[in-house]
């Protein structure tokens, strides 16, 4: 190998071994309380589903869960910055403990990783905020036949579109 080239492989591998950046925890933000309003309102908002429909469906409790997982990750743990090597090459996927997201033909960086992230925080509150009240509203009918698979394809279209979107715009 030429001289450039081992220290280019030396520089690589010395950026591999750096810890990632602060974790969502120990940033102050808004998010935070974001997290929190949201959840307390679908806690409220699936208590009234059971005071008057009785016990919501799995298809509900499915995408209230993955909101509320989601939200947990992306708003109290994701870290808040990528390695550098993100940054010096093509990435479509970051693994981070429990979190494994893929992106097919969108280049993570950190140029648009907290827009990503930012995208995921909105849509988990906003699931948890909206979805329940929106059970409620159509009642049981809603999770009757195919109506519960396209309220979860919608759901998960909603989380992966958006983020698409957001992702390529800060490309």
């Amino acid at each position: 190998m030429e001289a450039d080239q081992v220290e280019d492989l030396v520089k690589t591998a010395l950026s591999c071994g750096e810890k990632t950046s602060v974790r969502a925890y120990r940033a102050k933000s808004i998010w935070f309380l974001a997290y929190g309003a949201a959840l307390l309102m679908g806690v409220l908002l699936t208590f009234w589903y059971f005071r008057l429909y009785g016990a919501p469906p799995e298809s509900f409790w499915t995408g209230v869960g993955l909101a509320a997982g989601f939200g947990i990750y992306f708003c109290f743990f994701v870290p808040l910055k990528l390695p550098a090597y993100y940054d010096e090459n093509r990435i479509s996927a970051v693994y981070d403990g429990p979190l494994r997201m893929n992106l097919l033909g969108l280049r993570l960086s950190n140029r648009n990783w907290l827009p990503v992230v930012n995208g995921a925080r909105a849509w988990s509150c906003g699931v948890l905020a909206l979805f329940p009240g929106l059970s409620l509203a159509a009642g049981p009918k809603l999770w009757t036949g195919t109506g519960s698979f396209l309220v979860l394809g919608l759901l998960l279209g909603g989380l992966f579109l958006p983020l698409y979107i957001v992702g390529k715009k800060y490309e």
